[in-house]
């Protein structure tokens, strides 16, 4: 006898359908380019799967390291990891144009990578005021095994994502998603902020 197989979690679903329409303003959700599990599609395509994953193993890495006071890496460092968003940019555009249809997994590969080194050049641009002289913070990147970790963390999460198992666990990848694509944007309001925000206040602070 085959046993039955076990259903699928009913917040499991729920969370995907909620998810979904949360993400429905920053991704197509095209199916035939999104993961799937058990027939059900991931909140996002590969690619942006791959970006916002990328983005939570780079943020994690830094809360993990010393937190979000940081400058950019040095100079060879920083092109590196401007170089790592190139696979996307080629391998998006050669899908647009119609060069070429790249399947689901190198989608995510691509963003993944754009993903990991997006955290290690945006929360340094927070650290603009007389208050963060920059030699006086640590690099996102002091080491070239901090790109290791992030890597082993972006791998692991993206491996799950490709067979995740069970319905709770895909569920739980599209929170992690959502996260990073929570702390991106808090990253990026946080950086545009006025430059001169938090020095006027401690300046009233200490003058006032």
């Amino acid at each position: 006898m085959v046993p039955a197989s076990r259903p699928d979690p009913v917040w499991a679903l729920a969370v995907l359908s909620l998810l979904g329409h949360f993400f429905a303003p920053l991704c197509h959700q095209m199916p035939s380019r999104s993961p799937h599990f058990a027939g059900v599609a991931f909140p996002v395509c590969f690619r942006m799967a791959g970006v916002y994953l990328g983005v939570l193993a780079s943020y994690l890495y830094l809360a993990a390291t010393g937190g979000w006071r940081r400058r950019l890496p040095d100079t060879g460092r920083a092109l590196a990891c401007a170089f790592a968003i190139l696979p996307l940019l080629i391998d998006g555009w050669g899908n647009t144009l119609h060069f070429w249809s790249s399947p689901g997994p190198l989608r995510l590969l691509t963003g993944l990578g754009c993903g990991m080194v997006l955290p290690l050049l945006l929360v340094p641009l927070g650290q603009n005021g007389p208050q963060d002289p920059a030699p006086s913070l640590t690099s996102t990147l002091p080491h070239a095994t901090g790109a290791v970790w992030i890597g082993l963390i972006g791998l692991g999460l993206t491996g799950v994502l490709l067979r995740p198992g069970s319905m709770a666990a895909f569920a739980v990848l599209g929170m992690a998603a959502a996260a990073g694509s929570a702390l991106l944007l808090g990253n990026l309001i946080w950086a545009a902020r006025p430059a001169g925000c938090v020095f006027s206040r401690r300046e009233a602070v200490r003058y006032g």
